[in-house]
């Protein structure tokens, strides 16, 4: 009869305020959705190896669970599956798991690590979002999709490698991950949505590829640390792009497309914005174009034959050699005589 209730029965034990520890037997092939929903006080459980899913909601918002273990053949851990489990400090998850769903391990607060499986082809919607103190994650070769929020306010992750099959940093995917030092965007992405890195207080630097054509509202809204971008031939940049990034001091775009919107409102360290020779407004972005900065003195002249149209004049220790690089156009080094 035990086995029977919590295979087939919703809400076996949902809310039982005084269970602390369960073992299920090994009888049991299935335990059904919310089966310890809101078991406050639940602090271990034992799931048989006989699991093939984890269900959905199956220990949501179990707040004292600080022990649990992900059964070895379990190929699917479900929506909310335990969400809220705010002690929960480690997770093992098998090698034959397959999916994650949205929400699943979402307001874990004191999870500090998490190794992904081979297997899983997807980072569901807000995943993990909320598990403030996780240091650390291994995202495999196999995720081609990370979802809306994935792991949004982990506060202490620090590092990031996205997978190359990954074409879309979807939105506020690393928002409020004001640990956030280094992160990989693979050369296939495409898009970079709405608030994806913002308030990622301390990056430094970011490497936004050729491949991507669209940057999304807020995208680096308070990127704080951020102090020089180069923008690919975009076909968009939507308001507020990188606006409040307040140590940001050079923007290198490589587009002639012309872009309308303010992205850069608040951003006081702001003194060269750089666009190739074929930009055609004196503003990009709502700022101006300033042409006569060091980082982007551009001369253009048909009369030498050493100096092309497309070639940039500076020193050899000036900027110019950098945008010249960025630009990938010739350069000219002259000697600055005083």
């Amino acid at each position: 009869m035990y086995e029977q209730a919590i295979a087939h029965q919703q809400n076996a034990f949902h809310h039982c305020n005084h269970l602390t520890r369960v073992n299920i037997p090994t009888a049991v092939t299935s335990v059904g959705d919310y089966a310890f929903n809101l078991c406050f006080t639940l602090e271990e459980l034992s799931l048989p190896d006989t699991l093939t899913a984890v269900n959905m909601s199956l220990c949501n918002a179990c707040s004292s669970l600080n022990k649990v273990n992900i059964p070895s053949k379990a190929t699917s851990i479900g929506n909310h599956a335990f969400s809220g489990c705010h002690k929960m400090q480690d997770v093992i998850l098998p090698a034959s798991l397959k999916s994650i769903e949205e929400y699943a391990f979402s307001d874990c607060r004191t999870l500090t690590k998490m190794e992904i499986p081979s297997g899983v082809a997807s980072i569901e919607v807000r995943t993990f979002a909320g598990c403030e103190n996780l240091k650390s994650v291994t995202i495999p070769n196999s995720v081609q999709k990370i979802g809306e929020y994935a792991f949004q306010s982990c506060k202490y992750l620090d590092n990031v490698t996205i997978p190359d099959g990954v074409t879309s940093i979807d939105a506020g995917v690393f928002e409020e991950c004001e640990s956030l030092k280094s992160v990989r965007v693979p050369a296939g992405v495409k898009t970079i949505g709405d608030e994806a890195f913002k308030s990622c207080t301390n990056l430094p630097e970011i490497t936004i590829p050729e491949s991507v054509n669209s940057i999304g509202e807020e995208a680096f809204y308070s990127c704080e640390s951020l102090q020089s971008v180069t923008i690919p031939a975009v076909d968009s940049i939507s308001h507020n792009a990188f606006s409040r990034c307040s140590h940001l001091k050079s923007v290198y775009y490589k587009g002639t497309k012309v872009m309308e919107f303010a992205a850069f409102d608040s951003c006081p360290a702001l003194t060269a914005v750089c666009v190739t020779p074929g930009y055609n407004s004196a503003k990009f972005c709502g700022v101006n174009v300033t042409p006569d900065a060091p980082e982007c003195t551009v001369q253009q002249s048909s009369s030498s034959s050493t100096v092309s149209s497309s070639s940039v004049v500076g020193a050899a220790s000036s900027h110019s050699k950098t945008f010249a690089l960025i630009a990938s156009i010739t350069i000219v080094l002259v000697m600055l005589l005083f």
